[in-house]
């Protein structure tokens, strides 16, 4: 009884020391660091970025002057209190319309980050399936959560999505 409960247990000891060659990790921040394509897109996010900034620093300099240029009338008495609660009311109305403008910045800005980054991501899914099937690896992980054993495939990887 004793010989075959250490034959099973050998066994089964086999067979998960030959399975554990059969998966493969990857290190998915070092591949999204070194893919030359999510770097473009990270260039090309953070340009587009500045850009707006610019614009919407431009327009809030703009509503700060007319702020200051309309407390400044009521200070001086430059202007009656009717005509400041009617500047009053419009630059209110353009102050909304600037926060508008911000939130569809944001928006539009998550929405291509998004989706470049969708797009990205099937890349590097499609890199290391084809690798995988190429070494017959079972499945991969993150290589973060394996202390030891399998078959780290990141620098190939990011060979593959780099010489397309």
């Amino acid at each position: 009884m004793k010989k075959s409960l250490m034959f099973i247990l050998a066994v089964f000891l086999l067979n998960l020391v030959a399975y554990s060659q059969n998966f493969g990790t990857a290190d998915f921040g070092q591949i999204m660091d070194k893919y030359e394509r999510s770097q473009n897109v990270t260039d090309l996010l953070r340009i587009e970025y500045e850009k707006k900034q610019e614009e919407i620093n431009k327009l809030q300099k703009s509503l700060e002057d007319r702020r200051d240029a309309l407390e400044e009338g009521r200070k001086n008495n430059t202007i009656s209190e009717e005509e400041f609660k009617k500047q009053q009311g419009d630059f209110q109305v353009d102050v909304i319309g600037f926060q508008r403008k911000v939130k569809e910045f944001e928006t539009e800005l998550k929405e291509k980050e998004q989706s470049y980054f969708e797009s990205i991501k099937s890349d590097i899914y499609a890199s290391i399936k084809k690798i995988a099937d190429r070494k017959k690896i079972v499945f991969v992980v993150e290589k973060g959560v394996v202390h030891f054993g399998g078959i780290d495939i990141t620098e190939e990887v990011i060979q593959d999505l780099n010489k397309k």
